[in-house]
């Protein structure tokens, strides 16, 4: 009986590992560039500070340093197999349309955050996959800076 106890938790603890890592060591702040879509919401380019909360670090929390304006939204943690050095977000990009699809710890973590593709993101995906003449579609990438550096 012990023995199952112990395999029993082993294995827990194994499997919901990766998940008490997925928050964001500290906040990160920078620019980007250019409009933007997450979840639902289109963002427009701008200052933004980007965290987790110790209490919820699958909440990923994003907001316009300018007009304080912020969203909410459900991630997941992911990790990579290298470690970067800076901090950065990256973005799938449709044609002109960018879509916010990872948030990279970086600071030599190499862990970082995963958002799901939105509705609209897999509908523009499929628009372009189906188009007769190739589109482009690539991953854009923002660097950031921890909040206050």
């Amino acid at each position: 009986m012990k023995h199952n106890v112990l395999i029993t938790s082993t294995l827990f603890g194994l499997l919901f590992a990766p998940f008490a890592h997925a928050q964001l060591n500290v906040p990160l702040q920078g620019k980007i560039p250019f409009e933007f879509n997450v979840g639902k919401s289109t963002l427009p380019a701008g200052e933004y500070l980007v965290r987790t909360e110790i209490d919820a670090p699958d909440v990923l929390y994003i907001q316009n340093v300018n007009t304080g304006a912020a969203i909410l939204l459900l991630a997941s943690p992911t990790a990579r197999s290298n470690s970067k050095q800076k901090p950065e977000l990256l973005f799938n990009r449709y044609g002109r349309t960018y879509f916010l699809s990872e948030v990279s710890q970086g600071l030599g973590e190499n862990r970082g955050i995963r958002l799901n593709p939105s509705k609209t993101e897999r509908l523009k995906a499929h628009q372009m996959a189906a188009a007769p003449m190739p589109h482009d579609a690539e991953i854009a990438s923002v660097t950031f800076h921890p909040y206050g550096k």
